[in-house]
């Protein structure tokens, strides 16, 4: 680990905690919180975008997956931080936390990129509260 944390005003630590506790910082930011080993290898083979690692080496265990994480790692930014324990119990929201957290770009999903068969099968649901039946005639004028 190249960075070391053990500043809990530190800016980094200050976004985290946005992150974790204001959902409007998260989508402005782009942005969410993976914590445990298990969640962010899923996170990473699920194919997400990683932003940065935060890793309390007092904690963390798993080789595998600091061989990967260092694998990910480029020489030019830095994405993987070593936290203090201290620092880390105040970041961390799980009980039975394994030493990492992670924050990851969401996935932007568009139309375009949809992947459909040539005779696909769409179903919409659409909420009552946020169609009226003069959004619904045009989405079926539209699409059907």
């Amino acid at each position: 680990m190249d960075n070391k944390i053990n500043s809990f005003s530190n800016p980094k630590i200050k976004k985290l905690n946005g992150l974790m506790k204001n959902s409007q910082f998260r989508k402005k930011e782009n942005l969410f919180v993976v914590e445990g080993v298990k969640e962010v290898k899923a996170a990473l083979d699920s194919g997400f975008k990683y932003e940065m690692f935060y890793i309390c080496k007092d904690i963390f265990t798993d080789e595998t997956l600091e061989k990967k994480i260092k694998h990910l790692k480029s020489s030019e930014n830095q994405i993987v931080y070593e936290v203090s324990k201290a620092v880390y119990d105040s970041i961390a929201y799980r009980e039975s936390s394994q030493g990492i957290i992670a924050t990851f770009y969401f996935k932007t999903n568009r139309l375009e990129d949809l992947k459909l068969s040539d005779v696909p099968l769409i179903i919409v649901l659409v909420s009552k509260a946020i169609f009226s039946k003069k959004h619904l005639k045009l989405f079926y004028r539209f699409y059907l």
